[in-house]
């Protein structure tokens, strides 16, 4: 003969209550509710832009030659042409819209940093890569590109098309 157990869902207005075996009484649409409002919190923390950091409107145009990076500043800066021999070989050389300045100290706070935006710069033999502290939608940003004859745009949000 089957056990009687009590049902396990019982539908009442607005919300769905689950018994357990202990009895325990859970409501659904309560649980609902929090998992919607922790997500909605949490999902926030998870993108990668630095949190409260605004946006700086800039478009830059790299060019790499076997001896150099050169810099275009076609829209957000105080200089015009940059020429980076360092940073070709792997060591990140940080700029901001002023021109060529030093790498944010780890746990500075992004507010304090100089400039309205402010990302480092280094060639490998695959290809360039970057890395956004301020200003910037990306944190981490790279391209394959060989030693020479490589051109690419950037701008706040990450590589951008050309415009001739």
């Amino acid at each position: 003969m089957p056990a009687n157990y009590p049902p396990l869902f019982s539908c009442e207005i607005g919300y769905i209550t689950i018994k357990n075996k202990n009895e325990k009484t859970f409501h659904f649409s309560r649980m609902l509710f929090v998992l919607l409002v922790s997500t909605g919190i949490f999902s926030d923390l998870s993108t990668a832009q630095n949190t409260g950091a605004e946006l700086s409107s800039f478009t830059i145009v790299i060019e790499t030659t076997d001896k150099k990076i050169q810099l275009t500043c076609k829209d957000g800066c105080a200089w015009q042409k940059l020429n980076l021999t360092k940073a070709v070989n792997g060591t990140p050389q940080a700029l901001n819209q002023m021109g060529m300045t030093t790498r944010p100290e780890t746990g500075a706070k992004i507010e304090s940093l100089p400039g309205n935006f402010i990302f480092t710069i280094a060639q490998s033999k695959t290809g360039i890569s970057l890395e956004g502290f301020k200003g910037t939608a990306w944190v981490r940003l790279a391209f394959s590109c060989s030693k020479s004859g490589c051109r690419q745009a950037i701008d706040q949000y990450g590589m951008t098309t050309l415009s001739n």
